[in-house]
């Protein structure tokens, strides 16, 4: 038999959902698991009910005009930052080489083939939470030819 939902308090409609007051406590338990985790801060909400919803959340970074959250700003990105330490450990576990199991099996291709896949998937976050760290490096040549003037206009007015 299915459970019965708890009726919805219509009078008191703040009693519902979520909880979404902002406290430094909250946020630093947040920040906390943000940066020992590869996860995101829906997946953190889903699993960890006392926070409250994820929009409230950015919400909360998006408020510039409350100077209690400018300490939030810094901590969050902070976390992030830490956080993609915490995926390149992750990675380079995955990707270090396995061992035969207990019964002289080696790995396999679907192991090989998942892992691969979890790596390149955390490059890629990595690459795109710190663009400078772990971002592709480019290499931009400026090199200009002047085999041609490149003002021919003012080069015609000097004669």
């Amino acid at each position: 038999m299915a459970k019965k939902k708890p009726k919805r308090d219509r009078k008191n409609p703040k009693a519902n959902g979520r909880p979404s007051v902002y406290s430094k406590e909250l946020v630093t338990e947040l920040c906390g698991i943000i940066a020992s985790t590869d996860m995101g801060v829906h997946r953190i909400c889903k699993k960890h009910k006392q926070f409250p919803a994820p929009a409230q959340i950015f919400k909360w970074l998006l408020d510039f005009e409350d100077k209690d959250k400018d300490h939030f700003r810094e901590q969050y990105a902070y976390a992030k930052d830490i956080q993609t330490e915490f995926m390149n450990d992750k990675m380079n576990e995955t990707a270090a080489p396995k061992k035969a199991d207990k019964r002289g099996f080696g790995v396999g291709n679907q192991i090989i083939n998942r892992d691969k896949l979890i790596v390149d998937t955390l490059k890629w976050q990595m690459s795109k939470l710190a663009p400078k760290k772990w971002g592709e490096r480019m290499h931009v040549d400026q090199t200009i030819r002047t085999e041609q003037p490149l003002f021919p206009d003012i080069e015609k007015d000097k004669d």
